[in-house]
């Protein structure tokens, strides 16, 4: 993500919910979408010059640099657990975008994001249908930049 820098991550240790016999309890914990619990999780700080380490290995898989599972064996070994990092089976990073905004993403998804293109200091009030085409053209070339 363009601008967005990982502030934190959270690794998680989540336990799947058992499933019920009972057809009609399993529909409703379905559209509850409670099909985890969290049994453990440890915040990391990225701010901190401890933690650079796990910020590195955040931003290769946001670059496509290493695999997201390579990646995610690298932060726990990486983490203050150390080695009893092992049975954690999850995460998520929050982005600070420009400085202002954040953004919390699933591990799983960073590299699915196409990121957040802030137009707030560039869009004129005043005239507002000409400010969105040229903002959504300003966000097009730098599309078109990155991937090429």
């Amino acid at each position: 993500m363009q601008g967005a820098i990982p502030s934190k991550v959270v690794i998680q240790w989540l336990e799947p919910s058992k499933k019920s016999s009972d057809i009609a309890e399993e529909m409703v914990e379905a559209s509850n979408k409670k099909k985890e619990k969290s049994i453990q999780s440890l915040n990391i700080n990225l701010a901190s010059d401890q933690n650079s380490n796990i910020k590195t290995i955040i931003e290769k898989f946001a670059n496509g640099q290493i695999d997201k599972n390579v990646a995610f064996a690298e932060i726990k070994t990486q983490s203050p657990l150390g080695d009893k990092a092992e049975h954690f089976n999850d995460a998520y990073v929050q982005y600070k975008i420009d400085g202002r905004k954040t953004r919390t993403v699933r591990f799983g998804e960073i590299e699915n994001q196409i990121g957040a293109y802030d137009i707030t200091d560039s869009f004129d009030i005043t005239d507002p249908e000409t400010s969105l085409v040229t903002c959504a053209d300003k966000y097009y070339n730098k599309i078109v930049e990155e991937i090429m």
